[in-house]
């Protein structure tokens, strides 16, 4: 009888870990996609002007080059 009560908490610890685990990589994902929208919001956060925030996403990879310059263009008015 003692052994079948062992086995039982065995299994109930196992179910606590199982959910616990679940718990915990609901946690990592969601820091992990809010990670990446993490730059641009806090450069807007921190009064960076939109020139700035722009030549931090072509440096990161966040956007190509021809996308760089249209949006560049069309930021500061000229047709250069």
């Amino acid at each position: 009888m003692g052994g079948m009560m062992i086995f039982g908490v065995i299994m109930m610890l196992f179910g606590l870990l199982v959910v616990v685990g679940i718990i915990l990589v609901a946690v990592w994902a969601g820091t992990q996609l809010f990670k990446r929208a993490e730059p641009t919001t806090v450069a807007a956060a921190r009064g960076d002007d939109p020139l700035t925030i722009l030549q931090r996403r072509y440096a990161g990879g966040e956007i190509t080059r021809e996308d760089y310059e249209r949006m560049r263009r069309e930021l500061t008015g000229s047709a250069q």
